[in-house]
């Protein structure tokens, strides 16, 4: 098995510059940096980009969730040339959301992701579509219509809305798919309000099982920690701790 890559999530950041700093001093491979709407895509964070990714490389970009309108596709499309301008950025997250999908909204976003995906392809970056809200069969729809794009998968996502934790079933199904991994903790639950992203070993998802089920698919590419805490020791607490379960 090749090496899998562990990775910290920034997002609403307050000092971009110090968190690539601290992530480094942790020993973090990568960073996945989540492309708000207040970064606009151009030279000037290009070059912004740059100059942190020389103290850590971005490895994966996440972009915000599809909204059904050509400005906003077209500026998805921005993020992701700006992006594959970096020349280490090889992955790209979008949401699904399938509760936020009537019938017609469904084939407006596979058009939608066509579209990305061709961009993402000609930028020498791939595209993934990370769980939310959705089962496996939820997603067997999705990559029916999209044959060519790849999956992020969400594990602390895949432990959310049912009774319980799909992290294995999504492995199961579309292990050729998965191209990137999220981490992070919860106790279930079937409200958004329980997408808790604590840090590895708060909740009650058992991590070993989804390591152990990657790494029996050959699973060498990215895994990144999606936390939401202020004191961010609990990155590196949670990186030993995933790392650990990698090296068994």
């Amino acid at each position: 098995m090749g090496k899998i890559q562990i990775g910290a999530s920034i997002f609403n950041s307050a000092d971009l510059e110090q968190e690539f700093y601290l992530y480094k001093h942790y020993g973090f491979d990568y960073i996945e940096l989540c492309l708000k709407d207040t970064m606009e895509p151009g030279l000037n964070t290009l070059n912004m980009l740059r100059q942190f990714n020389e103290i850590l490389p971005i490895k994966v970009g996440h972009l915000t969730d599809i909204i059904i309108d050509r400005s906003d596709i077209n500026n998805k499309a921005e993020y992701i040339k700006m992006m594959g301008a970096l020349n280490t950025v090889k992955t790209m997250v979008i949401h699904w959301y399938s509760d936020h999908t009537d019938a017609i909204q469904f084939f407006d976003k596979i058009e939608a992701l066509n579209t990305l995906n061709k961009v993402a392809a000609d930028s020498g970056i791939v595209l993934t579509v990370e769980n939310t809200t959705e089962s496996t069969w939820g997603f067997e729809e999705v990559f029916k219509y999209l044959p060519e794009i790849s999956m992020t998968l969400d594990v602390g996502h895949a432990n959310l809305y049912e009774n319980h934790d799909k992290a294995v079933e999504f492995i199961s199904a579309f292990a050729t798919r998965i191209q990137n991994v999220h981490l992070h903790d919860n106790f279930g639950g079937d409200k958004p309000i329980w997408d808790l992203h604590l840090p590895i070993g708060v909740g009650n998802i058992n991590f070993a099982d989804t390591i152990n089920a990657l790494k029996n698919m050959n699973y060498s590419s990215t895994i990144t920690l999606e936390i939401y805490c202020n004191d961010k020791s609990y990155y590196d607490i949670s990186r030993q701790k995933i790392k650990a379960m990698i090296n068994s």
